[in-house]
């Protein structure tokens, strides 16, 4: 089990930390998943020599072996009309091919001063070039074109179930973490004595939480005894005669939250999106051991029941409990539970989950619960003053859901009941305890992800320390390994990317010109965050912002449980204390968009390779950041973004025709997306769900066409700087930069991930797999067509091609 967060409203982070992740994430918890650091040393391996013969010239080659093997079956007189016809269309083709490789060639007749020699260029020349596969045509597979050496070369950690450049980019952060979080306190001789004692202070805050959770000995000499304290303070089955009445059930229910547990739905301050800088409670759907699309298959139940009953025997004293009914019950509530879930795809739309109710709605339609009393004690469990009556307003996220459970609840007998709230609480907490109960955990895991994917105590423990005090860590991340020149280089690409965006939107025929004009309003009122907020590096916010979290250095479950009771309090003051803090920390390997802010937030730890690096021509980063600036910007356009203004508010801002212009052209990218397959391990092909992974596809199409058109802009902009900014890396002088800049972007999503799991993440996670990520995307790019010279209806330039910004 992993150290859980409670969840975002829509958890787009996938576990293979993809990123361009969030078209939205409304924080109810933490989102941040916990992540697993893997050393990896050499990742390209030995260099690939690259054919010297022109891509053009292979191309044309394949074209004419292509085209004398087509049969013509014809009358002689007409083939003879037909042969006559093709030799003129060959020989105005072979004209076409001529000049464009000559163009190519004039391109590539570099000087040595158009050439990049710093150590740094040769380095990246070598990395990037390592990485390629270069018998592979491009216009027939350039995922394999880009990415075939790396996938060759790197294998998946024995821990892991996947590996990609993300991941890697992701666990360098890690190990800076860790480093920092391994050392003493660093006086920072910057600060004056008071702010050095705060530092200090927030410091050994991180290290208490670093060394409770590495001390590996004080865990294990306490056994399960600390889940043992936990029912003693709960008495979950002991009052289980009092479920029979709403009061009862909802008192449980409030003890539960207090300690970081949510069955069946989980409460959390959320963006009130008809009110600016204005926040409400809003509750969704929670309880779950897994996925709800894993209820469906028997042989997973087999081993999810084995898995509770082995747990369950470990805790409990098999002669004051049946272990067997308690895992049966279990079991079947959860199915049931499963079964009234809504479908995440639905929750990708605002439309659907932003329903206002009053405390009398609720009582009306699910008065299985207390609301009245549920909330009022939630609150005073904070010590939040906020008034709650029969008119105040919430917001109901899944109402199918509710009224679903209320009617399990009415029908379900109070043991069963009893026995789910005591598995809930195994499941928050049963990885703090000792090392020897960890063994059901370990047998799951490895049936779920096809091997051990178990995470270094090293690794375990910074991720927990991310988790529970993300900005704090995040402060010493930036001091540590951000270069705060970076920050300026960034703003370059964001003003570029907007302007790219800003030429192309009255380019659009579908829409009219109210539209486009408002389009172009909200894209110059898009808010840049970039790295990391101002107020990371102010010692008395960072301060009070962890004032609530007290830690005891003998006491390693306990400090969660303080963490979550701080975490949860934070979240619900913004009902009356409105804030508007970033909702990822600095050092977190993703770039985001967020609708109620309109802001794109590019963080401090996704600027390296191969998403940025200031070493690098700009053809290289424009493949990479501007992609990542591109696509976020794009996901203010996408079917969520679309629905909330310039100012934040979900208002409607579109016409009725354009609003249908923009369904038609989607469902362009459905039936594509829905096209493409993968191969899991049994050999069968598995679809993409062209439908659940559209925000993500419209945002990564639209992203590759921004960056591209940017970062021409960009020597537009800048011409006397443009050559030098634009040298042409060692390794790739039989290449124009047009093409790296291509190259550039396919590597940004090199991965490899276990069969059985890439079939899994098909229904969770709402991108498309790395490999539709980069062909999906060419395939719809006349820009990439033209730089390649690929035939049309060749693998990677298909005729009919789905466009919609």
């Amino acid at each position: 089990m992993k150290f859980q967060q409670i969840g975002a409203v829509l958890t787009f982070l996938s576990l293979n930390l993809k990123v361009l992740s969030l078209p939205f994430a409304e924080r109810i918890g933490n989102p941040s998943e916990e992540i697993e650091p893997r050393r990896i040393e050499d990742i390209f391996g030995n260099n690939i020599n690259i054919q010297k013969q022109s891509i053009a010239s292979q191309l044309f080659r394949k074209k004419a072996k292509r085209q004398e093997e087509r049969k013509v079956n014809k009358s002689e007189k007409i083939e003879e009309e037909w042969e006559k016809q093709q030799e003129k269309e060959e020989k105005e083709k072979e004209k076409e091919n001529e000049e464009w490789e000559k163009q190519q060639e004039k391109e590539k007749e570099y000087k040595s001063e158009d050439i990049c020699m710093t150590d740094e260029c040769i380095t990246s020349s070598k990395r990037i070039l390592n990485s390629m596969d270069t018998t592979v045509d491009p216009c027939d597979d350039f995922y394999q074109y880009a990415c075939g050496g790396w996938m060759e070369q790197t294998e998946i950690p024995s821990n892991s179930a996947s590996i990609s450049t993300s991941i890697i980019g992701n666990s360098r952060n890690m190990n800076i973490i860790k480093n920092i979080l391994e050392r003493e306190y660093k006086v920072n001789e910057n600060l004056s004595p008071e702010e050095q004692e705060l530092d200090k202070n927030l410091f050994n805050k991180l290290k208490t939480i670093f060394n409770t959770c590495m001390d590996v000995d004080k865990i294990n000499a306490k056994g399960k005894q600390p889940l043992l304290d936990l029912y003693d303070k709960m008495k979950i089955y002991e009052n289980r005669e009092s479920y029979k009445e709403g009061d009862g059930l909802t008192e449980q229910l409030v003890t539960l939250n207090k300690y970081g547990v949510f069955p069946f739905f989980k409460v959390g301050g959320h963006t009130d999106y008809e009110k600016a800088n204005h926040y409400l409670i809003a509750f969704l759907q929670n309880g779950l051991t897994l996925s709800k699309d894993y209820y469906s298959y028997d042989v997973l139940m087999v081993e999810l029941r084995k898995y509770i009953r082995n747990i369950l025997a470990l805790i409990f004293d098999e002669n004051e409990r049946d272990i067997e009914v308690m895992a049966d019950s279990i079991l079947e509530f959860e199915k049931k539970i499963a079964n009234a879930y809504v479908p995440s795809i639905k929750l990708q739309n605002p439309q659907y989950y932003y329903n206002k109710r009053t405390i009398s709605e609720l009582s009306e339609k699910y008065p299985k619960i207390n609301w009245s009393l549920f909330f009022k004690k939630r609150l005073a469990n904070h010590n939040i003053d906020f008034d709650i009556n029969d008119e105040t307003i919430f917001i109901d996220m899944t109402p199918e859901y509710l009224e679903k459970l209320n009617e399990i609840l009415e029908e379900t007998d109070v043991d069963t009941i009893a026995y789910y709230l005591e598995w809930r609480v195994i499941d928050r907490f049963y990885e703090y305890l000792s090392s020897d109960l960890q063994g059901p955990v370990k047998e799951f895991s490895d049936f779920l992800y096809g091997g051990s994917v178990e995470t270094p105590l090293y690794g375990k423990c910074s991720s927990m320390v991310d988790d529970m005090m993300e900005m704090a860590v995040g402060k010493y991340f930036v001091e540590e390994a951000f270069d705060a020149n970076t920050k300026p280089a960034v703003k370059e690409v964001f003003k570029n990317i907007k302007q790219s965006m800003i030429e192309r939107i009255p380019q659009m025929e579908w829409l009219d010109k109210e539209t486009s004009d408002y389009a172009i309003e909200k894209v110059m009122m898009i808010k840049e965050n970039i790295a990391y907020p101002d107020y990371l590096l102010d010692l008395e916010k960072m301060t009070k912002k962890y004032e609530y979290l007290e830690l005891d250095p003998d006491d390693y479950l306990g400090n969660v449980i303080s963490y979550l009771n701080m975490y949860y309090r934070n979240d619900l003051i913004r009902i009356v204390e409105p804030t508007s803090d970033w909702r990822y920390s600095p050092q977190t390997f993703n770039g985001f968009y967020y609708p109620p802010d309109n802001s794109i937030n590019i963080l401090a730890g996704i600027l390296q390779t191969p998403f940025y690096d200031s070493h690098e021509p700009d053809y290289i980063n424009y493949g990479g950041l501007g992609m990542l600036v591109g696509h976020e910007l794009t996901h203010a356009f996408d079917g969520t973004g679309r629905q909330f203004d310039k100012n934040g508010s979900m208002t409607n801002w579109w016409s009725l025709s354009t609003a249908e212009n923009f369904s038609n052209a989607a469902q362009c990218f459905v039936d594509q997306y829905s096209n493409y397959t993968i191969v899991g391990s049994d050999g069968k092909n598995y679809n993409v769900d062209g439908e659940f992974t559209l925000n993500e596809n419209i945002s990564d199409n639209g992203g590759v066409d921004r960056a591209y058109e940017a970062w021409k802009i960009s020597m537009e902009n800048d011409a006397l700087n443009a050559k030098q900014r634009n040298k042409i890396l060692p390794d790739f002088t039989q290449y124009t930069r047009d093409q790296l800049f291509f190259i550039s972007f396919g590597q940004i999503w090199c991965s490899k991930m276990r069969p059985e799991v890439a079939v899994q993440y098909l229904s969770k996670d709402n991108h498309a797999p790395s490999e539709w990520r980069v062909k999906g995307v060419l395939r719809n790019s006349k820009h990439f067509a033209e730089v390649f010279n690929c035939p049309v209806n060749s693998p990677m330039n298909p005729e009919q091609k789905c466009s919609i910004w």
